[in-house]
């Protein structure tokens, strides 16, 4: 086990694992870009799993018709406000 925390790994309710080995991320750079470039970075840099990405790219394109009823879809799923409302004001960037 290296001693070097690399990130951690999230799902929409928090910190699911520390990854202790260097990986790439631009896999999930590639698949999260329709939020935009800092939604983007900011999703893979928290290792959020493809998965969950899906949920917050169909939640913003498909579900929702303003930022309140995004926040409030995206908490019923488990992420927190705070978190949810950042990821917003990185989306409108």
């Amino acid at each position: 086990l290296s001693l070097i925390m690399y990130g951690y790994m999230h799902n929409l309710c928090g910190i699911i694992a520390s990854q202790h080995h260097p990986t790439s991320i631009s896999h999930m750079l590639s698949r999260a870009q329709p939020l935009g470039g800092l939604a983007a970075h900011y999703l893979a840099s928290h290792r959020y799993n493809v998965s969950k990405v899906n949920i917050i790219i169909h939640t913003y394109r498909c579900v929702v018709k303003n930022n309140k009823e995004f926040t409030m879809k995206l908490v019923w799923h488990g992420m927190a406000v705070d978190e949810v409302n950042f990821l917003l004001e990185l989306i409108d960037m």
